[in-house]
């Protein structure tokens, strides 16, 4: 009978631990309290990338013109010159002003062009008339440099005329900008030859 008991009682113990062994685990110091255990870690966000900053620029084929005193020459591939007393030789003022112009696109059949203007009807006129210091092409990285320049009051007489990346010729007059106008001191202005260029050529 006692080695019964035995058996019976090492049977109550072990059913004990087997349903021990089925309740769900429980964390913390009070064990009649269930925690849920604890979530995993979230996944690290992916640094985020430093902002990039947008620089507008020009696209590379869009014509930029440039003209500037020209106090340093070095930066130039290529330099083309013409004597400003070429244009216009009836101009007797000594001057040491130089001028350089130069581009980002090529400029084809390239020159300095003396200008007429006049008045007809309250109507302002431009007549392209000669052509000087004539090059094939004057390439980026080129400069041109216009030297002796004089102006002549505030009318421009003198400018350049090229053939763009179209095929167009294009006409420009070569002043000084005013100084209330702000900006470059020296600028190239287009311009339309007016009507009736072609006739006047001929006469």
């Amino acid at each position: 009978m006692k080695h019964l008991k035995t058996l019976i009682l090492c049977g109550l113990l072990m059913l004990a631990a087997c349903n021990l062994d089925q309740r769900p685990a429980t964390y913390g110091m009070d064990s009649g309290a269930v925690i849920p255990p604890p979530r995993p870690l979230a996944t690290p966000c992916p640094p985020t990338p430093p902002p990039q900053i947008y620089t507008p620029t020009a696209p590379p084929n869009t014509l930029q013109l440039h003209i500037a005193q020209a106090t340093e020459t070095a930066h130039f591939t290529t330099i083309h010159e013409l004597d400003y007393s070429t244009v216009h030789p009836h101009i007797d003022v000594p001057s040491r002003m130089n001028l350089a112009i130069w581009a980002n696109v090529p400029l084809r059949d390239f020159a300095v062009i003396s200008i007429f203007n006049d008045i007809v009807e309250s109507n302002l006129l431009w007549f392209p008339q000669e052509r000087f210091g004539e090059i094939a092409v004057l390439q980026p990285g080129e400069g041109f440099l216009v030297n002796g320049y004089v102006g002549q009051g505030t009318m421009p007489s003198s400018g350049i005329t090229f053939v763009d990346e179209n095929g167009d010729t294009r006409y420009f007059t070569m002043q000084e900008n005013a100084a209330d106008m702000g900006g470059e001191p020296w600028i190239l202005r287009e311009f339309e030859p007016s009507d009736g260029w072609a006739d006047w050529q001929n006469n």
